[in-house]
């Protein structure tokens, strides 16, 4: 039986280069370094902690609406 994985990865995005929320659709790569060269944002919503903010990365460029509609339940 194969095995599904989730994965979070937690990047500290403090920077004042970062201090706007990137959008669905941007090309994750200039935000999070080269090892995620063929990842787009997929999603964006409220963090977990307060004034902080998910951002959900996937392979390609299409918007995930059910994840999006999670993060902001």
């Amino acid at each position: 039986m194969p095995v599904d994985y989730d994965l979070l990865i937690y990047e500290d995005l403090s920077a004042p280069m970062h201090q706007v929320p990137p959008a669905v659709g941007d090309a994750a790569a200039p935000l999070f370094g080269s090892r995620f060269s063929d990842h787009s944002v997929v999603a964006v919503g409220p963090g977990i902690h307060e004034g902080r903010v998910t951002v959900v990365l996937a392979f390609g460029r299409e918007p995930m609406h059910e994840i999006q509609a999670l993060l902001e339940k």
